[in-house]
């Protein structure tokens, strides 16, 4: 393993020589040449791994990662080697030296410079694109502080492409749930990043009241003090709000996901009773929530897919002799619901339904989502739905070929007002299956319209070919009355029609993109002769159709502030989270520059101009 010195020489005015000394003999060789890049403590902040330990003495088991790896490393270093020796021996006589650059608040200061210089790098970006919009969401942590994840999304430009960003800030330690008081943390963390308000165009946020609420949310406080700050409600949770209703629309459909979580419940409580569901089920059941977006159909995929696995196996549990009277009763109930045909045309629908659903979830997550891809999404989902309407007769038909094959009864159950099988399917058909379907199709439409509306706002920037001269100017003039800080509208109107005209001729696309025709203007170098076009369309590209990246954030809070590290400092998480969530731009630090900010900040000299 080769290894090559660190800022040779490294010279830091007004620093002790001491510092400085230290710095170059044992940084230096901590610089490996080749694929060991990996082992200096960004490589393990990229990853999230844990620095400490519960002691700090060299050659201890329990002295962490970063001590056992810098013993690993001094095996193939000779100035390492010695400094790790010396450090080791005066621990092990008690005796306390000046500086050795191994303890737990070396390692903290080092997380931090290297947080902030991945910091500062996104800020610049930022500060050249200009325009950016926030996306912001919160979750307690293990120790039960509410922490606030900032996302800012903003449009780089490469050589002949636009790229779109998303990246994470920080985390803030902010348990105050009003929105005005969470408004006025989001507008100082701004100021803090050196950020213009002013040049934010959009924020996203779930559809919480206290962010989403339309005259005290913080998405209207910020309006207020930005009218071109345009709110996009966050399109996951959006429909997971509509899956939600759905699923509570009718008593069927309650008894279906209740008997779900409930046989959940049976199993889970007990290994054994687990046992016999892995024997019967190759696949886990799964508890339903109202929070997670796929948790749904991740807990009907197992009842609609292994159906007669899950009654054997509920089967085989009823005759345990150690159940509880509570338990027994919650069996009883379950095996008889799984033995109806109403089991089995629930099943049918709704794993059909939340597939839908959960695929437009995945498309939308993406990080390069921008709103005309959600809009697009969410008007097919919504056409699919309306045909899923019409094929109760196939589902049906369907669901009896199914009863017959597991020997259940393939007729409804009859009650008081439906005497007759034809009847019971009547009011099946229209008081749960029409029922279910149309209150997603009526939450689609009402849902989304502010998406339909911000895109009808700006579509007429790559869908000109649909619109004659007149409605373009219309549309521009519109357009126009929103953004008039940033753009002029003679010449954005000029601009339009020009392309119009030249469009076919020069570009060779079909229906194109928002990105794909601001890519294009720079391939063909016209950025220049439509500037304001540009703008506009970087504007719109700026706009986040989600907070995934926020719950993505979350992932990384719980992975590096667990349950063995609950007490750690918000200055150490800020540092390891950005390292980790943002690891491409963390591999790109210039070590030299950091060690030279660590040199500075233990400068002890201080040099005084005397007048003489």
């Amino acid at each position: 393993m080769a290894w090559r010195p660190i800022a040779e020489p490294l010279q830091v005015r007004g620093s002790s020589g001491l510092a400085s000394g230290r710095l170059q003999g044992f940084g230096g060789p901590l610089r490996p040449t080749g694929p060991s890049r990996s082992l200096r403590k960004p490589g393990r902040a990229e990853r999230g791994l844990p620095f400490l330990g519960s002691s700090e003495r060299l050659g201890d088991s329990h002295n962490g990662n970063f001590l056992g790896l810098v013993e690993l490393l001094s095996k193939y270093d000779s100035l390492l080697v010695e400094h790790v020796a010396q450090v080791r021996n005066a621990q092990e006589n008690g005796v306390r030296l000046q500086v050795h650059y191994l303890s737990s608040r070396i390692q903290n200061e080092f997380i931090e410079i290297c947080g902030s210089f991945v910091q500062r790098s996104i800020i610049q970006e930022v500060l050249e694109a200009k325009y950016f919009a926030i996306a912001v969401d919160a979750t307690p942590d293990c120790s039960h502080q509410e922490q606030l994840s900032f996302i800012i999304r903003y449009v780089r430009r490469e050589a002949k492409s636009f790229v779109i960003e998303e990246r994470f800030l920080g985390f803030h330690e902010f348990s105050i749930k009003t929105g005005e008081e969470i408004a006025t943390e989001i507008l100082e963390v701004l100021e803090r990043l050196n950020l213009n308000f002013q040049d934010c165009v959009g924020q996203a946020y779930d559809n919480g009241s206290n962010m989403a609420g339309k005259y005290a949310g913080v998405q209207a406080i910020l309006k207020g003090k930005n009218g071109n700050c345009i709110f996009s409600s966050c399109a996951n949770h959006t429909l997971n709000l509509v899956g939600t209703n759905c699923a509570e629309a009718c008593n069927e459909a309650i008894t279906f996901f209740g008997t779900i979580q409930k046989m959940f419940n049976v199993f889970s409580a007990s290994p054994s009773r687990w046992e016999v569901l892995k024997k019967n089920v190759p696949a886990s059941l799964h508890a339903v929530s109202k929070t997670r977006w796929s948790a749904r159909i991740d807990s009907v995929k197992p009842i609609a897919n292994h159906f007669d696995g899950i009654r054997t196996a509920v089967s085989e549990i009823s005759e345990f002799k150690n159940l509880t009277a509570e338990c027994k009763a919650d069996v009883r109930g379950i095996k008889k619901y799984l033995n109806t045909f109403e089991c089995v045309v629930m099943s049918s629908i709704w794993i059909k339904l939340l597939t839908m659903i959960h695929e437009i979830n995945l498309v939308i997550e993406s990080r390069n989502a921008t709103l005309d891809v959600e809009r697009g999404n969410i008007d097919q989902l919504r056409t699919d739905i309306s045909n899923f309407r019409e094929k109760w007769n196939n589902i049906l038909q369907e669901c009896r070929h199914v009863s017959v094959k597991l020997g259940v009864s393939d007729t409804f159950i009859t009650r008081r007002g439906c005497l007759t099988q034809e009847d019971a399917e009547k009011d099946f058909r229209v008081n749960v299956f029409f029922k279910i379907i149309d209150l997603v199709i009526v939450g689609l439409t009402r849902r989304f319209s502010a998406v339909r509306e911000i895109c009808e706002l700006f579509d007429f920037l790559w869908k000109f070919q649909h619109f004659n001269e007149d409605e373009l100017i219309q549309k521009c003039t519109r357009f126009h009355l929103r953004y008039s800080k940033h753009i002029s509208r003679d010449e954005i109107q000029s601009e339009v029609l020009l392309l119009k005209r030249i469009f076919d001729t020069n570009f060779k696309l079909i229906s194109p993109s928002p990105k794909e025709i601001a890519d294009q203007l720079l391939n063909l170098n016209l950025e220049n002769v439509f500037p304001n076009l540009l703008i506009a369309l970087r504007i719109f590209l700026s706009l986040p159709a989600t907070v995934a990246s926020n719950e993505r954030s979350f992932n990384i809070l719980k992975r590096i502030k667990s349950f063995f590290r609950s007490t750690m400092a918000q200055e150490r998480l800020n540092g390891l989270a950005m390292i980790n969530i943002n690891h491409d731009k963390a591999k790109l630090l210039d070590f030299s520059c950091i060690i030279q900010e660590f040199a500075e900040k233990k400068a002890r000299k201080a040099f005084l101009n005397v007048n003489t």
